[in-house]
């Protein structure tokens, strides 16, 4: 979802068994829950309100670009942990409040009373950090004009409480978590639907732990069609537009396809990067309720057909992820991302050939570009952690497949469209929801057997023999081009 992606073509772009971990879970918030209230500098203080038994507060000080955040609960604990656990390195960047030290415990980070005592306050403070590290979205996001996005995940946290004898347990499991986010007073603050200048509360949706991106800065968005765009001053004004209508056009095609309306006005996030480097590279990513997408290098200042289909394939492939991610929830498990990295390729490539930017061959060329690339990394199941090199190329080919076999029948669209038919009433979909709805609607069964045996357990047979066969019953005739003499490279598909 957050890799960088480069144009696909130089026209345009140039386990064992398979199961969902937790099918029933808190459906999140409408990020439309709250209108949207502007305070300003000049209105009245509120009477402080109490603390909520879970309280994260957040200050940014625009002076020196850093941030503090304080953690109180209801109750004392020993320690906290972090929700998100992977690649965070917050020990190595962020300070530990007064009276407190950082703790490794495997993969968790844990901030712990120096004293040992339990504590009802927790604190630390950080610089802002852009890195990305790892496939989670960055701590936090720059725009050129000062502005920032943090990535409230990564300062999530959970209580732990500790018995005499030494056990430890979470307390505030499902617990509502409130954050007061704090700035300058000409400053403004952002979190979904609310808005407000120098102070804001928000109260996340209980039980989802996905976060989102709060901005602090002083862009106004602009609402355009159902959508709107916070756009960093450094974007070119071809780009911005071109923001403003693909965007817009692009949630239409989808909710038709999957006969799915978004219930939430987005927001969109479009930022620039990196503009002394003459390089013109693309990122992006979905959190619940926006888009944030980013511009990066110098080639962005000057429009082209291939900047703008750069362009487009990212934006269409992130706007598919308010499908398979948000208006219905992917299982928790990792294994399950081919799923939906998988379907927003597909899903964009439709996108692509609907607009004209590429024509069917060029399609048929990236279908087995991605097959390659499929064979020369996927090394066991589709379904599985490890595979994630090959979510993308191995996920794209998988529903190209599914979509010629169901020609007839809502093709690809039409079974993620009942997969997420299904997950709304269930609370999430998973790799087992989705077999089993490609097995009730096709008519083969030894291509749905194919099909599983390859995402469930890797390739059966020869890889580049597997491909073609399937390929060919798809419709497209390739032919085998063996490695050179020498080398450990996998063979290869050509379209003929």
């Amino acid at each position: 979802m957050q890799a960088r992606r480069r144009l696909r073509c130089a026209l345009v772009l140039a386990l064992t068994a398979i199961g969902c971990s937790s099918p029933e879970r808190p459906v999140a918030q409408s990020s439309e829950a709250a209108p949207i209230v502007e305070a300003t500098a000049s209105a009245a203080p509120e009477a402080p309100k109490p603390d909520p038994a879970r309280l994260v507060d957040v200050t940014y000080h625009p002076a020196n670009d850093s941030w503090e955040v304080q953690w109180r609960f209801s109750e004392p604990a020993a320690k906290i942990l972090f929700d998100r656990r992977k690649s965070a390195k917050r020990n190595g960047v962020w300070t530990a409040g007064e009276g407190l030290r950082w703790v490794v415990e495997g993969s968790n980070e844990l901030l712990v009373p120096i004293d040992a005592k339990p504590t009802k306050v927790f604190s630390a403070r950080f610089a802002t950090n852009d890195e990305q590290l790892g496939r989670s979205p960055p701590q936090n996001i720059r725009f050129t004009d000062g502005g920032r996005l943090l990535f409230t995940s990564q300062l999530g946290v959970h209580a732990i409480a500790c018995e005499n004898n030494g056990r430890c347990d979470r307390r505030d499991v499902g617990g509502a978590r409130v954050w007061r986010f704090h700035t300058d007073t000409d400053w403004s603050l952002r979190v979904l639907g609310s808005a407000a200048k120098g102070q804001l509360e928000w109260a996340e949706p209980a039980g989802d732990l996905r976060g989102t991106y709060l901005y602090v800065g002083k862009l106004d968005p602009v609402a355009n069609d159902g959508v709107r765009f916070l756009v960093d001053p450094a974007i070119p004004t071809w780009l911005a537009d071109e923001t403003k209508r693909r965007v817009p056009a692009l949630l239409k095609f989808y909710a038709e396809k999957t006969a799915i309306k978004p219930d939430f006005e987005p927001m969109v996030f479009v930022s620039r990067s990196r503009t002394g480097e003459a390089i013109g590279d693309v990122n992006g990513r979905v959190l619940p309720g926006l888009l944030q997408l980013e511009a990066i290098g110098q080639k962005w200042d000057t429009a082209s057909g291939q900047l703008k289909g750069q362009w487009f394939e990212l934006v269409a492939h992130e706007s598919f992820h308010l499908w398979n991610a948000q208006l219905a929830r992917r299982d928790e498990n990792a294994a399950n991302e081919w799923l939906s990295e998988g379907s927003a390729v597909y899903a964009g490539s439709e996108a692509l050939l609907s607009e004209g930017l590429v024509d069917q061959k060029s399609n048929d060329r990236h279908i087995v570009s991605s097959s390659n690339r499929c064979m020369a990394n996927l090394k066991g199941p589709i379904f599985d952690e490890g595979a994630a090199a090959s979510f993308y190329s191995c996920g794209a080919v998988v529903q190209f497949l599914i979509d010629r076999k169901l020609a007839k029948s809502g093709g690809a669209f039409g079974l993620l469209a009942a997969t997420f038919a299904q997950a709304k009433t269930r609370g999430s979909y998973c790799t087992k929801d989705y077999l089993a709805l490609l097995e009730e609607r096709a008519a083969d069964p030894v291509f749905v057997r194919d099909l599983r045996t390859w995402i469930e357990k890797g390739f059966a047979e020869d890889r580049a023999v597997f491909l073609q066969r399937m390929l060919k019953g798809a419709g497209l005739s390739t032919s085998i081009i063996p490695p050179k003499k020498g080398t450990n490279d996998a063979p290869t598909l050509r379209l003929d």
